[in-house]
Protein backbone atom coordinates (compact mmCIF):
# COMPACT_ATOMS: atom_id res chain seq x y z
CA UNK A 1 0.00 0.00 0.00
CA UNK A 2 1.28 3.26 -1.18
CA UNK A 3 1.20 6.30 1.97
CA UNK A 4 0.38 8.79 -0.70
CA UNK A 5 -3.02 9.91 -1.40
CA UNK A 6 -5.46 8.69 -4.16
CA UNK A 7 -5.61 12.60 -5.59
CA UNK A 8 -1.86 14.04 -5.60
CA UNK A 9 -1.44 17.68 -4.33
CA UNK A 10 -0.89 19.37 -7.48
CA UNK A 11 -4.41 17.93 -8.60
CA UNK A 12 -6.31 19.30 -6.06
CA UNK A 13 -4.56 22.55 -5.75
CA UNK A 14 -5.58 22.89 -10.16
CA UNK A 15 -9.33 21.29 -9.21
CA UNK A 16 -9.48 24.12 -6.59
CA UNK A 17 -7.90 26.88 -8.96
CA UNK A 18 -10.71 25.47 -11.74
CA UNK A 19 -13.70 25.70 -9.24
CA UNK A 20 -13.03 29.26 -8.58
CA UNK A 21 -12.49 30.66 -12.19
CA UNK A 22 -16.20 28.78 -12.95
CA UNK A 23 -17.27 30.22 -10.61
CA UNK A 24 -16.31 33.39 -11.63
CA UNK A 25 -17.94 32.82 -15.08
CA UNK A 26 -15.45 31.64 -16.85
CA UNK A 27 -13.92 28.10 -17.39
CA UNK A 28 -10.76 26.51 -18.76
CA UNK A 29 -13.46 24.44 -21.21
CA UNK A 30 -14.09 27.53 -23.01
CA UNK A 31 -10.48 28.15 -23.76
CA UNK A 32 -9.92 27.21 -27.48
CA UNK A 33 -6.42 26.60 -28.64
CA UNK A 34 -5.30 30.01 -30.42
CA UNK A 35 -6.42 31.05 -26.84
CA UNK A 36 -3.90 29.41 -24.99
CA UNK A 37 -1.44 29.63 -27.82
CA UNK A 38 -2.17 33.46 -27.54
CA UNK A 39 -2.04 33.20 -23.49
CA UNK A 40 1.37 31.39 -24.24
CA UNK A 41 2.93 33.96 -26.53
CA UNK A 42 1.81 37.12 -24.00
CA UNK A 43 4.13 35.17 -21.39
CA UNK A 44 6.78 34.61 -23.50
CA UNK A 45 7.07 38.43 -24.57
CA UNK A 46 6.80 39.37 -20.89
CA UNK A 47 9.82 37.06 -20.12
CA UNK A 48 12.13 37.98 -23.13
CA UNK A 49 11.31 41.74 -22.74
CA UNK A 50 12.74 41.22 -19.12
CA UNK A 51 15.38 39.54 -20.17
CA UNK A 52 16.10 42.09 -22.70
CA UNK A 53 15.97 44.36 -19.98
CA UNK A 54 18.46 42.39 -17.72
CA UNK A 55 21.00 41.88 -21.00
CA UNK A 56 20.65 45.89 -21.23
CA UNK A 57 20.93 47.38 -18.23
CA UNK A 58 24.68 48.77 -18.47
CA UNK A 59 22.92 50.76 -21.91
CA UNK A 60 20.03 52.08 -20.26
CA UNK A 61 21.93 53.54 -16.98
CA UNK A 62 24.58 55.17 -19.72
CA UNK A 63 20.92 56.28 -21.40
CA UNK A 64 19.11 57.73 -18.01
CA UNK A 65 22.17 59.42 -16.80
CA UNK A 66 22.87 61.76 -20.06
CA UNK A 67 19.35 62.26 -19.82
CA UNK A 68 19.44 63.31 -16.45
CA UNK A 69 22.44 65.44 -16.72
CA UNK A 70 20.80 67.36 -20.20
CA UNK A 71 17.73 67.73 -18.36
CA UNK A 72 19.80 69.61 -15.54
CA UNK A 73 21.67 71.81 -17.27
CA UNK A 74 18.69 72.53 -19.44
CA UNK A 75 17.40 75.70 -17.81
CA UNK A 76 21.20 76.91 -17.73
CA UNK A 77 21.52 76.65 -20.96
CA UNK A 78 18.39 78.72 -22.03
CA UNK A 79 19.46 81.40 -19.47
CA UNK A 80 22.97 81.22 -21.29
CA UNK A 81 20.50 81.37 -24.91
CA UNK A 82 18.45 84.22 -23.67
CA UNK A 83 21.92 86.62 -23.07
CA UNK A 84 23.08 85.92 -26.54
CA UNK A 85 25.08 82.67 -26.79
CA UNK A 86 24.31 79.99 -28.90
CA UNK A 87 22.92 76.73 -27.36
CA UNK A 88 25.83 74.34 -28.28
CA UNK A 89 28.10 76.86 -27.08
CA UNK A 90 25.94 77.43 -23.78
CA UNK A 91 25.75 73.36 -22.96
CA UNK A 92 29.75 73.41 -23.80
CA UNK A 93 30.15 75.94 -21.38
CA UNK A 94 28.23 74.42 -18.85
CA UNK A 95 29.66 71.13 -18.87
CA UNK A 96 33.28 72.50 -18.94
CA UNK A 97 32.23 74.02 -15.74
CA UNK A 98 31.41 70.78 -13.79
CA UNK A 99 34.02 69.01 -15.39
CA UNK A 100 36.48 71.75 -13.93
CA UNK A 101 34.19 71.46 -10.34
CA UNK A 102 34.93 67.41 -10.49
CA UNK A 103 38.90 67.78 -11.28
CA UNK A 104 39.29 70.52 -8.27
CA UNK A 105 37.35 68.17 -6.10
CA UNK A 106 39.02 65.57 -7.18
CA UNK A 107 42.47 67.54 -6.52
CA UNK A 108 41.59 68.30 -3.30
CA UNK A 109 40.33 64.75 -2.20
CA UNK A 110 43.25 62.49 -3.67
CA UNK A 111 46.02 63.82 -1.92
CA UNK A 112 44.48 63.64 1.30
CA UNK A 113 43.14 59.93 0.65
CA UNK A 114 46.46 58.92 -0.27
CA UNK A 115 48.41 60.02 3.11
CA UNK A 116 45.63 58.19 4.80
CA UNK A 117 46.17 55.25 3.37
CA UNK A 118 50.07 55.68 3.17
CA UNK A 119 49.58 56.45 7.11
CA UNK A 120 47.38 53.13 7.49
CA UNK A 121 50.14 50.53 5.36
CA UNK A 122 52.80 51.92 7.71
CA UNK A 123 51.05 51.26 10.88
CA UNK A 124 49.63 47.95 9.71
CA UNK A 125 52.44 46.04 11.40
CA UNK A 126 52.59 47.63 14.77
CA UNK A 127 48.88 47.59 15.14
CA UNK A 128 48.43 43.94 14.39
CA UNK A 129 51.83 43.74 16.91
CA UNK A 130 49.78 45.30 19.66
CA UNK A 131 47.20 42.72 19.36
CA UNK A 132 48.91 39.95 19.49
CA UNK A 133 46.53 36.55 20.06
CA UNK A 134 43.63 38.65 20.32
CA UNK A 135 43.81 39.09 16.78
CA UNK A 136 42.23 35.95 15.35
CA UNK A 137 42.25 34.47 11.58
CA UNK A 138 39.05 35.08 10.11
CA UNK A 139 36.72 31.89 11.00
CA UNK A 140 33.32 31.14 11.60
CA UNK A 141 32.31 32.27 14.98
CA UNK A 142 29.29 30.89 17.11
CA UNK A 143 28.62 34.35 19.40
CA UNK A 144 28.01 36.33 15.93
CA UNK A 145 31.46 38.49 16.17
CA UNK A 146 33.09 39.49 13.42
CA UNK A 147 36.14 37.34 12.86
CA UNK A 148 39.63 38.73 12.38
CA UNK A 149 39.20 42.10 14.00
CA UNK A 150 41.37 43.11 17.14
CA UNK A 151 39.69 43.27 20.01
CA UNK A 152 40.94 45.07 22.71
CA UNK A 153 42.91 44.04 25.76
CA UNK A 154 41.63 45.58 29.03
CA UNK A 155 43.53 45.79 32.21
CA UNK A 156 41.36 44.77 35.22
CA UNK A 157 41.25 48.54 36.31
CA UNK A 158 40.60 50.14 32.80
CA UNK A 159 37.77 47.42 32.10
CA UNK A 160 34.30 48.70 31.38
CA UNK A 161 31.88 47.89 33.59
CA UNK A 162 28.73 46.95 32.71
CA UNK A 163 25.52 48.41 33.74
Amino acid sequence: MSSLPNRSMTRTLADTVASRVSAAGMSFQEWSGRRILLANLVVLAVVACFALLYRSAAALFILFVGISLGMAVKPGVEWLRRRGIRRWAGALAIYAALGCLCAGVLMLAVPVIADQAATLVARAPTTSNECGPSCSPPRATPSGASPGICRPRWSAAARPRST
